[in-house]
């Protein structure tokens, strides 16, 4: 056999051991010493891969670049950095004086004019809706009407949102949008609150549902939240006026940290009922009730009923007298 023959026969092999990648990025640094560990995060943190500069560079191959986020993050560097992966080869520069910069795919580089052109935006919401008017078929205009969505944003908002960009290529913003609509529309206003059990501080579990007969707060909260902590004296002024009238609290826990969770709870006063998984923004009730700020609220009728949601201090007290009185 030919030498020529042997070497195509060769790559041939090499190329059916495995998939292309994707995307692949390939990354400049600037006050990157070599040797620096650098891992790739996707856009729930869960690591992806890792590898170290070399030569002031480093390299990553990306399997699957379904659109989205995805994060480094670099040995010695303050913070993540964000970028968007998707099909294509991204090209970065990661110069610790200057920031990072990405570009070489379509979302990378229209994240980057945007950014440019925000430092001279008079109007940063209308240059924000300007942006995605501009282009509303695209994955960064996905990204930003996803990222605009607040604790308050109603399932019929949500729907007008995503009719803008329903021409926008399949991507993970759009997906996690249609996902937050779902879960607000089975916990809104007026609808049975979905169930649920996690365990309380003993260790034994607790299911929403026993609680019924009682007007329940769900107190969404965690120890590291200076406006949770600022507002538990009222909840405590709150629950101390109405526990013996059929009202109950119900706290769930945003805690990532079991003695923190405990020891504000001591130092609080907060002697209702609690739950966590110890999840952090994971916690799986917070993401059922679609959470996305605390603190937050829900009041729930003795017959299992959403009445209101996200009602804090004198709206919250007014509230509960007015059913209870």
């Amino acid at each position: 056999m030919k030498r020529s023959s042997i070497i195509l026969l060769a790559a041939g092999i090499l190329t059916a051991c495995g998939p292309r990648p994707e995307a692949t990025l390939d990354a400049t640094v600037v006050g990157i010493v070599d040797g620096t560990k650098v891992v790739l995060l996707d856009s729930d943190r869960t690591r992806v891969d890792s590898t170290t500069v070399a030569g002031g560079k480093f390299h990553f191959d990306i399997a699957k670049a379904r659109p989205d986020q995805a994060i480094l993050s670099i040995d010695g560097a303050p913070g993540l950095i964000p970028f968007f992966v998707e099909p294509g080869a991204i090209a970065a520069t990661i110069d610790m004086t200057n920031g990072p910069t990405f570009s070489g795919t379509v979302t990378n580089d229209a994240a980057k004019a945007f950014q440019d052109g925000l430092i001279f935006a008079a109007d940063r919401e209308k240059y924000r809706v300007d942006a995605v008017m501009g282009a509303p078929a695209s994955v960064f205009s996905a990204y930003l009407i996803y990222s605009a969505a607040h604790a308050q944003t109603t399932p019929a908002e949500i729907d007008s949102l995503l009719a803008i960009i329903a021409d926008a290529p399949a991507n993970a913003f759009t997906d996690r949008l249609v996902e937050r609509r779902e879960l607000l529309a089975a916990s809104a206003v007026g609808v049975q609150a979905p169930d649920f059990t996690q365990a309380q501080p003993d260790g034994t579990p607790l299911t929403l549902s026993e609680l019924r007969g009682k007007l329940v707060l769900i107190d969404f909260w965690a120890s590291w939240c200076g406006p949770c902590r600022m507002e538990n004296p009222n909840v405590v002024k709150l629950y101390e006026r109405f526990k013996d009238r059929g009202f109950e609290i119900l706290g769930v826990s945003l805690d990532d940290n079991r003695e923190a969770w405990l020891k504000a709870i001591a130092d609080d006063g907060l002697t209702w009922r609690h739950v966590s998984d110890i999840g952090g923004w994971q916690n799986a009730v917070a993401e059922q009730y679609a959470v996305r700020s605390i603190p937050h609220t829900v009041l729930v009728s003795p017959e299992g009923v959403i009445l209101a949601k996200n009602l804090r201090g004198a709206a919250l007290e007014a509230k509960v007298a007015e059913i209870l009185d």
